[in-house]
């Protein structure tokens, strides 16, 4: 009976560890994915500053608590990415942008690492050309690449 108790246990620990590491994979993959479409031809700084944002949205309560989630995110017809909407999916997997977005999002969250020049409060970006019409509810917080980062206004 004993050893029977130990199988069953060693197979559910074998395929709760196997189930986290694809949540992990899967995770990972949604933040290269959002790296490569919406920073993939900027430099290594930009693609770190972009998951950065999902991070910080991923913790904060207004958005959703896994990076799928915040990647996928609609309000109603919006999406908080713009490639989600625009139905974008393929990934040139031999491309040096793909390399180095699957880079950044490796250092961001296998090795729990922080894009430091931007604060947990930093949860948009936009392209420099883009109008920026709610422009006077944030904060310009950095330019890296060809990204503005914002952060709310304070309310005071």
């Amino acid at each position: 009976m004993g050893n029977l108790i130990k199988a069953v246990l060693i197979t559910f620990l074998i395929s709760t560890s196997a189930h986290a590491a694809n949540k992990q994979q899967s995770q990972l993959m949604c933040m290269a994915r959002n790296i490569y479409f919406e920073a993939g031809a900027e430099p290594f700084e930009g693609k770190l500053a972009v998951g950065q944002v999902v991070l910080n949205r991923m913790n904060h309560p207004d958005y959703p608590d896994t990076i799928c989630d915040v990647v996928f995110q609609r309000t109603q017809l919006i999406c908080q990415f713009s490639w989600v909407c625009e139905g974008k999916g393929n990934v040139n997997e031999k491309s040096r942008n793909w390399q180095e977005s699957l880079d950044a999002a490796k250092y961001l969250l296998t090795y729990d690492m922080k894009y430091d020049k931007l604060n947990d409060n930093v949860l948009y970006f936009k392209n420099k050309t883009c109008p920026f019409i709610w422009k006077r509810y944030y904060t310009k917080v950095a330019t890296i690449g060809n990204h503005e980062f914002y952060m709310r206004k304070s309310r005071g």
